[in-house]
C-alpha cells in the first residue's frame, strides 16, 4: 500500500531539518506533554503571544480578555495560512519575505496587524527564510513585550487588514515545481 502523505511528511521533516541549521539550539518539551493552548488558563491581564499553535477555538479567543497574538512566518494580509514563505518565494514575490504579528480572530490570520517587517530573502530557501523570519522577529517581540508593560495592552497599535489571499501547503506537484525553478542556491537536502 502506498502512503499518500508521504510526500508532504518529506517536505516537512526538511523543512524542519533545514532550517533548525539557522537557528541555535533549543531545548523543548516533547510535542505530547505541551497542553493545546484551549485548555491554558489565562488570567485576567494576561495578553498571549502564540506561534506555530493549531487551531485556537472561539471560546479560548473570547475568554483571553487582553487579547491573543500571533507571530506569522508571511507578509499578512498577503500570505495568509501555511508555509507563507514559500509562497512568496514561488510567486516570485521577494519584497513581501516578511512577518506579521496580529492580533487572532476566529477567522485564520484575519486579525488587526500589530507589527510587520520585511526581511531580505537572496539566497535562501523557505525552510532558511522560516528560520531567519523567526530569528529576525525574536529581538522585536521583545521591545514590544516591553512597551506593552510599560504603557498597557491599550497603547498597542492596530491596523486593519483587507484584502490578502490564503494558501494551504503546498503539494507535492508544486513543491517539485519549486525546487526546479528556486532562483536562489540550491540545496542538495532538499527532498
Amino acid at each position: 500500500p502506498v502512503d499518500r502523505n508521504r510526500p508532504a511528511i518529506r517536505v516537512a521533516r526538511w523543512f524542519r531539518r533545514v532550517g533548525a541549521r539557522e537557528l541555535p539550539p533549543l531545548s523543548l518539551p516533547p510535542h505530547d506533554r505541551v497542553p493545546s493552548i484551549n485548555q491554558c488558563a489565562f488570567g485576567e491581564h494576561d495578553l498571549v503571544i502564540a506561534f506555530g499553535t493549531s487551531i485556537v477555538s472561539a471560546a479560548t479567543l473570547a475568554r483571553v480578555r487582553q487579547g491573543i497574538l500571533n507571530l506569522h512566518t508571511g507578509w499578512l494580509p498577503d500570505s495568509r495560512g501555511v508555509k507563507s514563505e514559500y509562497w512568496a518565494l514561488a510567486h516570485g514575490d521577494h519584497a513581501k519575505v516578511g512577518w506579521t504579528l496580529h492580533y487572532m480572530t476566529p477567522r485564520l490570520d484575519d486579525g488587526p496587524i500589530v507589527l510587520r517587517r520585511a526581511i531580505p530573502a537572496a539566497a535562501a530557501n523557505a525552510a532558511q527564510l522560516r528560520a531567519r523570519l523567526l530569528s529576525d522577529a525574536v529581538p522585536a517581540l521583545a521591545r514590544f513585550i516591553d512597551d506593552a508593560r510599560a504603557h498597557g495592552v491599550e497603547s498597542i497599535a492596530r491596523a486593519p487588514q483587507e484584502g490578502g489571499a490564503y494558501f494551504s501547503a503546498p503539494t507535492w506537484r508544486e513543491w517539485l515545481g519549486h525546487r526546479r525553478t528556486m532562483v536562489t542556491k540550491r540545496d542538495p537536502a532538499l527532498p
